[in-house]
């Protein structure tokens, strides 16, 4: 293996492996968007140099080195086996968001300290959701982890089968989780929520930006018509299987809720417990969140 300074330019006025800084820098120089970069072998340089970022978004990987001959996030299997080659129990993992890699290199919780706590500090409490669908007993379910600090969440799951929501499958199963959260969020005199969903038709149902036609979405936008002027509810659209630890958590009660019989707010024999919200007692709890906002100002 070649050792040295290599210089790859991937993007440039001249395309290749250069042995002099000079060289590299009249390749890049002035070029709008050049991609170069200096390595230790003429290997690395060449996987470099070699790779074409033309792959599918949902099939994109991203391989975090943690232990090996180079530490670090690659974009390529490659890039990755060279860091790793010839190093005694190298550590690495791959995933499908940078964001995730990086924290597996760093221990960070990335997704809490860009997502959640800027929020947290604003006064909001961030729920994260999921649906699920059982083809063999068609029960849909949901799961909701609602986040209140770094060290403090609670999490609901939940199982149903109404007649009237079976069509929607796995959405009822998230449209409830969002309500049984919600519910929980009245309950505790929260009224500033970031709802980070999977299913965008959720957000588009509850800004009326969707015409609400079936049984679920007419009653889903109506709930949260009732809330919008005392509770600032923000809707998040997240991808799902992204790395997310929280997305991770709200799927995994989604199907924990199919193979336990589990205690929520929302459930009783005939599936999610609509019964179960007191409209008398929705329109108190409302009430006092009202005056409480007006007391506030």
């Amino acid at each position: 293996m070649k050792k040295g300074k290599f210089y790859a330019v991937r993007k440039g006025h001249q395309k290749g492996i250069f042995y002099k800084w000079e060289d590299c820098l009249n390749a890049t120089n002035g070029f709008s968007g050049a991609e170069y970069k200096s390595f230790v072998t003429e290997e690395e340089a060449d996987a470099f140099l070699n790779y074409v970022d033309n792959v599918d978004e949902s099939n994109r990987k991203f391989y975090a080195v943690k232990k090996g001959i180079h530490r670090g996030v690659f974009k390529t299997w490659p890039e990755c086996q060279l860091a790793i080659k010839g190093y005694l129990h190298p550590e690495y993992k791959s995933f499908k968001t940078e964001i995730a890699a990086k924290a597996y290199l760093t221990g960070k919780d990335f997704i809490f300290e860009n997502d959640i706590f800027p929020r947290l500090s604003l006064g909001k409490i961030c729920i994260y959701t999921d649906g699920s669908f059982d083809n063999v007993t068609f029960f849909y379910s949901y799961g909701a982890v609602i986040v209140l600090s770094d060290s403090d969440t609670i999490e609901l799951c939940g199982k149903g089968n109404n007649n009237e929501f079976l069509t929607s499958r796995n959405i009822a199963g998230e449209a409830f989780g969002v309500i049984v959260a919600l519910w929980w969020a009245i309950k505790n005199k929260y009224d500033k929520v970031s709802i980070f969903h999977e299913c965008p038709n959720l957000r588009q149902w509850a800004s009326a930006e969707w015409s609400a036609k079936t049984p679920l979405s007419l009653y889903f936008q109506n709930f949260i018509c009732q809330l919008k002027d005392i509770i600032d509810i923000e809707f998040v659209e997240t991808k799902g299987h992204s790395d997310n630890k929280y997305n991770e958590i709200a799927h995994n009660l989604s199907r924990y809720a199919f193979i336990e019989e589990t205690d929520d707010v929302l459930r009783d024999s005939d599936g999610f417990g609509i019964n179960d919200i007191n409209e008398n007692e929705l329109k108190v709890l409302l009430e006092e969140l009202k005056k409480s906002k007006l007391r506030s100002k």
